[in-house]
This record gives C-alpha cells, structure tokens and sequence, in this order.
C-alpha cells in the first residue's frame, strides 16, 4: 500500500522583508519560490516536501511534480525566498528548465562538512589542558550552532571559555570556506541562507563521560 504524500495549503502568502537569522530558525509563511518557478509559502513547502521524504516518495513540486532533491544528502531542497525588492530579482538563480541547478548538498550538510575538516584542523593546532577541546560556532546573526567533538562533553551546548588562538593557515581557510560557501548557494538553488555566516573556533570545557 502506497503512502499517501502530505497535504499542502494553498492560502495567499506575502514577500518577507528579511532573511531568517538562525540556521534552524522557526520557518514562517513567506512567499518561497522553488527551483521549478511555483511559489508557495515556506512552512507549508517545507512541511510538504520534509513530510515527503519521511513516507518514503521523492519531494517533488505539488504544481507540477518535478524532482527537488540535492542529490548527495537526498535532503528535499526547498528553495528560497522571494526577493523583497526589485533590484533583487536577479539574485534568483534560473529555473530547472532554464538551465539552473540544484546544489548537491543542502547548506546544512555542506556547512558540516566544513566544520568537520575545520576542527580537525583546529585540533592538530591545539595544546590544551585536560578537559578543553575545540568547538565551532556557525552564526546567521541569530543564535548560533554549535558543532564539536562527539567524545567531549555530550551533547549539551559548551561551555565555551575563549576564542581559540588560530594560525594565520587556519583563519585564512576559515575565511575561505565562508566565502566559498556564501557564493556557491548563491549561484544555484539550495536550501537555507547562508549570506550573513559567520564561523570561529572556541575553547570550550567540558566534564569527562562516565563509563558504562
């Protein structure tokens, strides 16, 4: 028996102002266009397309059924906003038909890959003392996310005591990897917004973890 896909409402929506602040922000009803060119309101698409995914069906457009999927994580790609202003029209990449392209990994999954080599780095960097490790903070202007090593501390938010003292190397690849990543989900369609991002390495404590 085939899993019914989930239902979408088709109520009026409205050109937001402003970019979410947070990478996992609360979404809202704002007008969102999809690589396809259907606009929709963006909790309802999210909610469809995500909804998708959990029964087992492609995320597809509910107007016109093509395929919105970034084909290395599988993660639905929801689109993005409709721009506020007219100036701002052609920051909207080509539709599918019109030659555009769906990035291969989400924001998400792209910013962790990011991070994971960053701390890697910034661990072979780091001469600490017993119970500090190195954590990353990825900031949208909102409250960041936090990223670290999964054999420190748990996974409860650290317990950051400073910025950690980066080589020349480091800062310049962490400088690098933002603007990589600000230009490449800006020239093909993606999920997310990663225009104000911005990454530093901590120090952070945290408690050993007791044995079974």
């Amino acid at each position: 028996m085939s899993q019914e896909p989930p239902k979408i409402c088709f109520d009026s929506t409205a050109i937001a102002e402003r970019p979410y602040s947070e990478i996992h922000g609360i979404r809202d009803h704002r007008a969102t266009i999809l690589p396809c060119g259907h606009i929709f309101g963006d909790r309802c698409i999210a909610q469809y397309l995500n909804g998708c995914e959990k029964v087992g069906l492609d995320p597809t457009c509910p107007a016109c059924r093509t395929k919105l999927e970034h084909e290395k994580c599988v993660h639905a790609c929801l689109g993005m906003a409709v721009p506020s202003r007219q100036t701002l029209i052609c920051t909207v990449p080509p539709t599918l038909s019109e030659g555009g392209k769906i990035t291969g990994l989400c924001c998400v999954c792209d910013l962790k890959d990011v991070v994971k080599f960053l701390l890697e780095e910034a661990l072979l960097e780091a001469i600490l003392p017993v119970n500090r490790s190195i954590c990353v903070s990825a900031d949208l202007s909102g409250d960041p996310v936090w990223f670290k090593p999964h054999d420190k501390g748990g996974d409860e938010e650290p317990d950051v005591e400073k910025v950690f003292d980066k080589s020349w190397e480091l800062q310049q690849f962490i400088d690098m990897s933002v603007r990589r990543l600000k230009a490449k989900h800006l020239r093909k369609w993606s999920t997310g917004n990663l225009t104000g991002l911005k990454l530093e390495a901590h120090v952070y404590k945290y408690e050993e973890q007791e044995e079974d």
